[in-house]
């Protein structure tokens, strides 16, 4: 492996990978793998992580992104986020295991981690059709205009989010759960406002898609397999859902909000690790995201990170890309931790 972001995460992690339920020698095969077979290669090994927590069918969601992405690249809007979702699940580790030890912040729990980073991006098959349609109806407008006609399509092909997707088994209230995850982490977010607006004004938000998708489908997945919900010695410990499940889906809930949501409150490593973490990673994981001109996206020899003390430097050689990350960081957390530099 040269020297890159890859295998500077590869050498500094491999002995942890067990932990996180991958094996090193695959993992080094992904990174070294071209870009053409990178996306079957992570969702391999992602089915494969998600397995021995039994929720590995739950992979198929990232399938059949993975199907609908390829599907549309000719139509140079969309940039990959199935490679991008195994990045981010290992640039995690790396940041869990070495800045968040260094500065006595609690580490993320691991299937918390999995779930988080490895679905935050589910979602994103809705928001691809909501592009489509709205690309679309801007195009019957301007016909509309030349021919001197006008009909209004917003009703016609709006993607009305249907409150079964809130409603879990006992009636119990999705939005409610995620609420109050986010009042214990100190976030001044409304949940249902949020859920409410994203509705009203018409526009699919991946994030929260993705998790209220991926808490209905785990939730059925209890009633399946511990319908009394007992706090029982199996893989469906009703304690995972109430602690790891909701508090995996309320980051993946929030990771995508605009900044004014956060206007109020910040995201704080030590009050709300999942989330910090998974935001970053998201943030930062920007080599090998196939996009419109870059079929292979940006190389990992044009990024290096490294922790020192209380900072996580991240460098690039990537033009313009300092300043757009920086932007993307400065609105959402409330101190300094990382620091965006030129290699």
């Amino acid at each position: 492996m040269n020297n890159n972001i890859n295998n500077t995460l590869f050498e500094n992690c491999k002995d942890y990978y067990h932990h996180y339920d991958c094996n090193a020698t695959e993992i080094k095969e992904f990174y070294e793998s071209s870009m053409s077979e990178k996306s079957n290669k992570a969702i391999y090994l992602i089915k494969n992580i998600l397995t021995i927590n039994r929720k590995q069918e739950t992979y198929k969601y990232l399938e059949q992104l993975n199907n609908i992405e390829n599907a549309i690249i000719p139509l140079k809007f969309q940039r990959d986020h199935v490679i991008h979702t195994l990045n981010c699940f290992l640039l995690g580790i790396y940041i869990n295991e070495y800045f968040f030890s260094q500065n006595t912040i609690s580490k993320v729990n691991i299937f918390q981690w999995k779930l988080a980073s490895l679905f935050h991006d589910i979602g994103y098959q809705l928001q691809i059709a909501d592009r489509l349609i709205s690309n679309f109806k801007k195009n019957i407008a301007e016909v509309n205009i030349k021919l001197d006609i006008n009909f209004n399509l917003d009703k016609i092909f709006s993607i009305l989010i249907d409150n079964n997707l809130i409603t879990l088994n006992n009636n119990i209230n999705s939005l409610d759960l995620i609420q109050t995850t986010l009042n214990n982490w100190g976030l001044k977010i409304k949940v249902k406002k949020e859920f409410n607006k994203m509705k009203q004004n018409g526009y699919i938000c991946h994030g929260i898609i993705s998790s209220l998708l991926l808490l209905k489908t785990l939730d059925e997945l209890y009633h399946k397999y511990n319908p009394e919900r007992l706090n029982n010695q199996t893989d469906w410990n009703q304690r995972f859902f109430d602690e790891d499940i909701v508090s995996a889906c309320s980051a993946i809930f929030t990771h995508n909000l605009k900044e004014e949501s956060f206007k109020n409150s910040k995201i704080n490593p030590n009050k709300m690790n999942l989330l910090f973490l998974l935001k970053l990673s998201d943030i930062l994981q920007e080599w090998e995201r196939p996009k419109n001109n870059l079929d292979n996206g940006n190389p990992p020899d044009l990024f290096e990170i490294d922790i020192k003390q209380d900072k996580i430097y991240f460098r690039t050689k990537v033009e313009g890309l300092i300043d757009i990350l920086k932007n993307q960081i400065s609105p959402y957390f409330d101190e300094n931790y990382i620091e965006i530099v030129p290699i």
